[in-house]
């Protein structure tokens, strides 16, 4: 595993998160109704969650594989195959922190008077944006496994 794999999984987790879906659409909901603390919370457990799904994923539980195909194949598009246990161990860790310093940023910002009432007109604009880098990034996996 190198340096860039963890790059390429880190902006693929990034893209993800901001795209239109369930855990955004909570996170967003409960910071703008209920404030930093509870959108901060709901967003940790989100975090440890896919995280738990990538560990899942990267010790081969079949399992993991047949309730996420998308993760799954996100993991090895991106990393090498026969990873050490430490090497599996780094991209969970990574996973979650990226994960939580993503939904600290989310709720903060979406804490702010101002920010969420520009955030809530530019939303379904947002949703639309992120939604087309997502189906990029979806694409350039495909490719990715296809050719390899």
């Amino acid at each position: 595993m190198t340096t860039e794999h963890l790059i390429a999984f880190n902006i693929f987790l990034f893209v993800s998160m901001l795209s239109p879906g369930p855990a955004l659409l909570m996170v967003a909901r409960q910071t703008l109704e209920q404030g930093f603390s509870v959108g901060f919370k709901t967003g940790i457990g989100l975090g440890t969650m896919a995280a738990f799904w990538t560990m899942c994923a990267l010790i081969g539980l079949g399992a993991a594989f047949a309730l996420f195909p998308f993760a799954s194949s996100v993991l090895l598009a991106i990393f090498p195959q026969n990873m050490t246990i430490f090497e599996d161990g780094l991209i969970v860790a990574n996973h979650f922190g990226v994960e939580v310093i993503f939904y600290a940023g989310l709720t903060f910002i979406l804490s702010r008077k101002g920010i969420a009432e520009v955030y809530l007109q530019a939303k379904s604009i947002i949703d639309r944006i992120f939604a087309g880098l997502l189906a990029v990034l979806s694409l350039f996996i495909l490719w990715e496994v296809l050719i390899h």
